[in-house]
């Protein structure tokens, strides 16, 4: 089968690309089409581009900065605009005429990258689109905040408030939404889920034969981690302080993945002396961060990441909002307990094996209390949570994830 990938980038560790790596595996021909260039060798070797296309996608890119100075937010992360229609259909077609493309799969096409207008008019191919970080349905809002209506966007705080951009925001979201209900009754295409939240607030709309819930792949850096490894490492690096880990909590999110959370966190841990020492990685820093004994890392590789997972006492995801969170998934596979609250992605992940790990939506005090509690717990309990975490490693790992995927495209290739 011939299966084009659509996303505006792809590392290594992005979601899309370990599944398109699974489909090469099993023998599958997979294409790339990005907005810019993949560092990942595996992508690279695949992928179509051209110059006119990284300068449109270029152009994108400038749209995004010049909305952000005139709306005062950063507009990518809270509304997809559309642009370059016209070029993206005729340049996509041209690919899957060459190539013979069975399947095109739709991943992050926000940013001006692929537009909803563009692939409600490719009425000749087989779609698939996965939800991975935000919902068509919203009017392309990427930050819901705890929103499960999505009928009154009018009123959102995160609309500008400006009499020149208000009413073209509300333009934008009333646009996209009348496009999205049309793509859900397209007969070409198909929606993946990777959680039962997104699943749920989207099946309204999607009618349940088109629509299927998939969470992401594992990578393979971390489903050979054997359980006596994590044990003999965590036992090595024991130390006084518990390691308490925050991996990608951005400030700038509005608050989706939590920053707020997390400096109240921080505030505890210095009004009682916890002794801990906190890990960020690829984390905006919180103001009172002189105050306590931190590291601060930035982007890191698997093989990194995976040391750090094993060493830390907690991972600690204070978001608001996740779709499938794939730092829970990682954390808990090194054996590390993961507090977050019970809402959308980590809930599937961990809900069923340690259902005491997850804090009811939102409450502060809790989720700072239950905090503190899991301080000492992995020190205690290692043995069994990598006894329990070894069935949440077989349902997500390559083998199965890659089986759901191929199911759904032969089912949709033989209707």
């Amino acid at each position: 089968m011939n299966i084009l990938h659509i996303a505006y980038s792809l590392s290594e560790s992005s979601a899309a690309t370990r599944l398109a790596y699974s489909q090469y595996e099993n023998k599958d021909n997979v294409y790339f089409l990005l907005g810019e260039k993949s560092s990942y060798k595996f992508v690279r070797e695949r992928q179509y581009s051209n110059r006119v296309y990284f300068f449109f996608s270029f152009l994108s890119k400038v749209t995004y900065k010049i909305m952000k100075v005139l709306s005062g937010i950063s507009s990518n992360e809270v509304f997809s605009f559309e642009t370059f229609d016209i070029y993206n259909k005729y340049f996509i077609a041209k690919i899957v005429k060459k190539n013979k493309i069975d399947i095109i799969h739709f991943h992050w096409c926000g940013a001006g990258f692929f537009s909803l207008k563009s692939i409600n008019e490719l009425n000749d191919c087989r779609i698939v689109i996965t939800f991975h970080d935000y919902h068509s349905s919203t009017g392309g809002c990427h930050i819901p905040m705890g929103c499960v209506d999505f009928s009154s966007c009018i009123k959102c705080p995160l609309v500008p408030k400006n009499r020149l951009l208000t009413p073209f925001f509300h333009y934008l979201i009333k646009q996209r939404k009348q496009i999205f209900y049309s793509l859900a009754q397209q007969k070409n295409i198909r929606f993946i889920s990777p959680s039962k939240y997104t699943y749920t607030i989207l099946s309204n709309s999607i009618h349940a034969q088109k629509h299927f819930l998939i969470g992401n792949v594992l990578s393979h850096n971390y489903y050979q981690i054997d359980n006596n490894t994590l044990i003999n490492n965590f036992n090595a690096n024991i130390e006084d302080k518990r390691n308490v880990l925050f991996v990608s909590i951005k400030k700038s999110a509005r608050d989706n993945k939590g920053f707020i959370y997390m400096s109240k966190i921080i505030d505890k841990a210095i009004e009682n002396n916890w002794p801990v020492h906190f890990h960020f990685v690829a984390s905006d820093l919180p103001e009172k961060i002189s105050l306590i004994n931190y590291t601060n890392y930035g982007y890191l590789s698997d093989n990194a990441l995976i040391s750090l997972y094993t060493s830390s006492d907690l991972c600690v995801i204070p978001s608001r909002y996740e779709t499938f969170s794939q730092v829970c998934l990682e954390s808990i596979l090194c054996c590390t307990p993961v507090i977050a609250f019970d809402l959308t992605g980590p809930k599937d992940i961990i809900g069923g094996e340690f259902p005491f790990f997850l804090v009811n939506d939102f409450d502060e005090l809790k989720f700072i209390e239950k905090t503190y509690e899991l301080l000492n717990y992995k020190r205690k309990y290692l043995l069994l949570i990598c006894q329990k975490k070894d069935s949440i490693k077989l349902n997500y790992s390559s083998s199965r994830i890659f089986l759901l995927h191929n199911s759904v495209y032969k089912s949709f290739y033989l209707s």
